[in-house]
């Protein structure tokens, strides 16, 4: 549950789920993989990393082999770091991967070039540079 304070003063509560994300202290955070994540990264690109459940079984395909059997197969769940991005012009949430900042860049034709015209290891470890170029040249702006 978050509490807030409401227009007239008076306690107002909302439950978790039923929340984008909120400002604490001017610092933003999102609801994503079931908690609240803080946004260190604002802009028309915003970045954010969290834990995301993953779940993996040791069972044995039978299209392989028909006669086996496993009674011991198991699913497991772990918990792995990601790192996602918010496109703010859609609203939506992506994986931080090349292809998709690679989407998003083609809005801007010359940081796009620029993004394009490296070799693609190259291009892997500057992501977050353009990311960042790509925010500064185009300014994100919040209504209240």
């Amino acid at each position: 549950m978050i509490q807030y304070n409401g227009e007239f003063g008076n306690i107002i509560t909302v439950p978790v789920i039923e929340i984008w994300g909120y400002s604490k202290h001017g610092k933003p955070y999102i609801l994503w993989a079931d908690k609240l994540n803080l946004i260190p990264f604002v802009g028309k690109i915003t970045h954010f990393i969290t834990t995301v459940k993953v779940y993996y079984s040791n069972y044995y395909d039978t299209f392989y082999d028909p006669y086996r059997y496993d009674p011991t197969a198991r699913v497991y769940q772990s918990d792995e770091l990601r790192q996602f991005i918010i496109d703010m012009e859609t609203g939506e949430i992506m994986d931080y991967n090349m292809k998709n900042v690679e989407q998003i860049l083609k809005r801007d034709p010359e940081l796009y070039n620029d993004f394009m015209e490296l070799r693609k290891r190259k291009r892997s470890k500057q992501l977050f540079y353009f990311v960042s170029l790509y925010n500064a040249k185009n300014t994100l702006y919040i209504n209240k």
